[in-house]
């Protein structure tokens, strides 16, 4: 009986312990005004990106339970005063004071732009296909509010300006949210092509009754979240990337007129004891015009050398010796060695190469220098591609972009990471984007990020990120703006 007793009162103090862990963390505090002192009413107060928010009462203050993982950025927003933002890097000991300024009509470079009275006319469909998406899901968005979105035009510098005068509302109907957006800037330069936009957004679920219209809306979201960056960004942190789907692999972007230093001509395995491999190797040697065959002998014996020696590097280069010492050659020879001693990996390399369809006496012709680089980047054809993507068909192990360190998760790489997403295809959508008048097969959603600043990118375990601007995206994840985006306490 004793030990019932025991076991009874353990589990009810376990409750009671228990108890406050499940509404994780909470924040108190009250809002004011700067100048009067006074507390401020109805003021919204919520975590950026998610579904968590709470409104002060009367006397300004208010109570803040999340269980999201810190840092959170915590809002405040009325309308009439400035919006304020905070990074909480751990949990308030004591309650916040939140001190709010009046919002003033500064004479800024972008106000003194008259608004424009047809903006939406004119610019709307551009403002929405890049602030909201241009997908099926996009055109099913609507935004509520649209008297209190202001267009300005600056003619000179063709840069487009779009403000709103309060939180823009908008209806996604497809994931059963209406999002409330505090527009911080949004800017697209016509003359560079690139539209930027920034702002807090604060997610409300709607009320839905009808059982189908539910299950919809939960597959949308499922569907939504499904390769996405937060996925992505889950995934890493969880170091469960390929099992979530996603395969990363390096690419290295270089200039169009250095497509020949990278990508061979051609790749063979050579046993250089066999006499007909021997003989194809010097064939293809002497067929470039300009060789020295002489000075290909010593060549080979030193290749030879290396071949027998078991010490120094696996890999050895051969450039061609040409007969004119005022010429230089600029294709080369690689030779690997491989687990059987007398085969060779082979590799042929044309640095004057410009494409797959290129050879040397292509380049001469197409207004190259024998370097193989323009003699005036200005004089170029239009149609010249000025830079090429290199992708390296291996996938890359997480700890070579993944670094754990005093307890964070840190995204660390230089140059460029092709990440693939292998349970979804490409919308039609984005295809038709792509290329407007010819049809391109979907394929598996892939997408492209680098690292700005030479910075890292501190992950969370929602799918949040720091140093948000410094992840600069290409690829699927550009294309898949608000109206695939989900709440950061979105749960799959």
């Amino acid at each position: 009986m004793k030990d019932i007793k025991t076991t009874g009162l353990c589990t009810i103090l376990c409750i009671l312990f228990v108890w406050p862990a499940a509404w994780g963390k909470t924040v108190t505090g009250r809002v004011i005004d700067q100048a009067t002192q006074v507390p401020i009413s109805a003021c919204a107060v919520y975590i950026n990106n998610t579904t968590i928010g709470t409104t002060t009462d009367e006397k300004g203050y208010f109570t803040l339970s999340y269980a999201q993982p810190l840092p959170v950025n915590l809002v405040f927003q009325s309308l009439g005063y400035e919006l304020k933002s905070m990074n909480l890097k751990e949990e308030p000991l004591e309650p916040l004071q939140v001190v709010l300024q009046v919002r003033t009509e500064e004479l800024s470079e972008v106000n003194v732009l008259s608004p424009l009275k047809n903006g939406w006319a004119q610019y709307g469909q551009d403002f929405m296909e890049n602030f909201i998406g241009y997908s099926d899901w996009a055109k099913d968005c609507e935004i509520v509010n649209k008297k209190a979105i202001v267009f300005r035009f600056d003619n000179l510098k063709q840069i487009l300006y779009v403000q709103a005068k309060e939180p823009i509302r908008i209806r996604h109907k497809q994931l059963g949210y209406t999002i409330y957006y505090d527009l911080i800037d949004f800017t697209k330069d016509y003359a560079a092509q690139k539209a930027f936009y920034s702002g807090y957004s604060r997610y409300v679920i709607d009320q839905i009754k009808q059982k189908k219209r539910i299950n919809t809306v939960s597959q949308n979201r499922k569907s939504a979240y499904d390769g996405s960056l937060n996925h992505f960004i889950r995934s890493v942190y969880k170091n469960s990337i390929l099992p979530e789907g996603f395969e990363v692999r390096v690419l290295q972007r270089i200039r169009s007129t250095e497509y020949g230093k990278y990508m061979p001509v051609w790749v063979d395995t050579l046993n250089l004891s066999r006499k007909e491999d021997l003989s194809r190797l010097v064939t293809r040697m002497t067929e470039r015009p300009g060789v020295d065959t002489a000075k290909l002998i010593p060549a080979f014996l030193a290749l030879k050398a290396w071949l027998s020696s078991d010490t120094g590097s696996r890999v050895s280069q051969l450039a061609l010796p040409m007969k004119d010492s005022m010429q230089t050659a600029h294709d080369y020879y690689s030779f690997e060695k491989t687990a059987k001693d007398t085969a060779l990996i082979v590799t042929y390399y044309d640095h004057n190469r410009l494409s797959p369809q290129d050879s040397i006496t292509a380049a001469a012709m197409k207004n190259i220098s024998f370097s193989g680089k323009p003699e005036q980047a200005d004089r170029m054809p239009y149609n010249r591609v000025r830079y090429m993507d290199i992708l390296y068909t291996d996938i890359l192990p997480s700890d070579s972009f993944r670094v754990s360190e005093a307890g964070a998760i840190i995204l660390a790489f230089k140059g460029y990471l092709h990440v693939t997403y292998t349970r979804e295809l490409e919308e039609a959508a984005y295809l038709k984007r792509l290329s407007p008048y010819k049809h391109i097969p979907a394929k598996q959603q892939t997408s492209i990020i680098t690292i700005l600043n030479d910075n890292e990118i501190p992950v969370l375990e929602d799918g949040n990120y720091l140093n948000f601007y410094d992840l600069f995206l290409e690829g699927y994840w550009s294309y898949e703006k608000l109206d695939k985006q989900l709440p950061l306490d979105y749960k799959p």
